[in-house]
C-alpha cells in the first residue's frame, strides 16, 4: 500500500507528536510511506488535492484545521481513498467524535485496513467534516491564540466567548429544510455531523450519528433580557430550554438580511448572506 502521511508540526503541543516516528516505522515495514511536513495554512490542501490520486491511503497528524484541509482536498480532487487521523492538535473534535485517541490504535487500523464510511457535508462550494457554525462566537475557535488553547484547552474558547459578549448582535434569518421553514432573529447556530464541537459534547453520542445522512442543527434565538441568557447554556448542553431550537434535516438553506460570519470545522468559513448545506451520505472513508 502506498501511503501519503501529512504532518503539521505546529498543531497542538509538541508532546502530542511523541510516538509518531515509531508508528511510521511500523507503517513502513510492508508499505511505502511518503511524508510531507506542512509549511503553512493551505499546504495540506494543495498536497492532497494535487497528489491524492497517486496513493492508496492518506494519513494526517495534526489538529482539526489540518484535517479539514485534507478532507476538502479529497472531495474537491475526487480522491476516494481512506483517511487516517493521528490526533495531535489541541481540541481534536473529529477524532473524539470517532473514538480515536491513541496513535498505536490508528496504525493498527491502517495495517488491518479497518475502515468505515462516514458522512461529510457540502457547504456552498466547499466542505466540512463535523461542524459549521454561524453568527456570534463563530470566530472563537480560530481567533483564540494558539498558546491559550494549548494551555487551557476548551476553556480558552469559553473565556474568549465571554469577552466578545458586549459586541454580539442577532441576525434575522430564514432557514429552509426539506420539510420546514424557520424564520427568527438568531444569535448563533451550529450544524453538526456528530455529537461534539469546540471540545464540548452537545448531544449524546447515540443521538447524533455520523453516518445516517442527517444534519443535527442547534439554533440560539435572540433575547433582549440579559437575565435569560442562562437558557443558552442549558440548551446548548442538551437540555430543553427557552430560545434554543434543535432539529434534524438532510439539507439546509440559510438566508440572512446581512452578511453572517461562518466557521467550518473551527476554521474561517467566510462571511455571506446565503449558505447551502447538503449531506454527502457516507461520502468519506475513515480508518476506524
Amino acid at each position: 500500500m502506498k501511503i501519503l502521511f501529512i504532518i503539521n508540526l505546529n498543531a497542538g503541543k509538541k508532546s502530542r507528536k511523541d510516538g509518531l516516528l515509531y508508528e511510521m516505522g511500523r507503517l513502513c515495514k510492508d508499505n511505502t510511506v511518503e511524508v510531507r511536513i506542512t509549511q503553512g495554512p493551505g499546504d495540506a490542501y494543495e498536497v492532497v488535492y494535487r497528489n491524492g490520486s497517486l496513493y492508496d491511503a492518506l494519513l494526517v497528524a495534526g489538529g482539526d484545521g489540518t484535517i479539514h484541509e485534507a478532507v476538502c482536498a479529497l472531495k474537491d480532487g475526487g480522491h476516494d481513498i481512506p483517511l487516517g487521523i493521528y490526533p495531535s492538535g489541541t481540541i481534536n473534535d473529529l477524532a473524539h467524535i470517532h473514538g480515536i485517541s491513541d496513535f498505536k490504535k490508528v496504525t493498527d487500523l491502517v495495517l488491518d485496513h479497518s475502515v468505515k464510511k462516514i458522512d461529510v457535508a457540502g457547504f456552498n462550494d466547499t466542505w466540512f467534516d463535523y461542524v459549521a457554525g454561524f453568527g456570534a462566537f463563530c470566530d472563537v475557535s480560530y481567533s483564540t491564540k494558539r498558546e491559550d488553547k494549548e494551555l487551557f484547552g476548551p476553556l480558552a474558547y469559553i473565556v474568549k466567548g465571554i469577552a466578545d459578549l458586549p459586541n454580539i448582535r442577532p441576525h434575522h434569518v430564514r432557514i429552509e429544510t426539506e420539510d420546514k421553514t424557520y424564520i427568527n432573529d438568531v444569535m448563533f447556530g451550529l450544524v453538526l455531523l456528530g455529537h461534539r464541537a469546540a471540545g464540548i459534547d452537545l448531544f449524546k453520542k447515540e443521538e447524533a450519528l455520523c453516518d445516517d445522512g442527517l444534519l443535527d442543527v442547534i439554533l440560539i434565538e435572540y433575547t433582549p433580557n440579559i437575565l435569560e441568557l442562562y437558557n443558552y447554556l442549558i440548551g446548548i448542553l442538551g437540555n430543553k430550554a427557552k430560545y434554543v431550537t434543535r432539529f434534524k434535516c438532510r439539507q439546509l438553506d440559510l438566508y440572512s438580511d446581512d452578511p453572517v460570519k461562518w466557521t467550518l470545522d473551527g476554521e474561517d468559513g467566510g462571511c455571506m448572506k446565503r449558505a447551502k448545506i447538503t449531506v454527502g451520505y457516507q461520502g468519506l472513508t475513515l480508518f476506524k
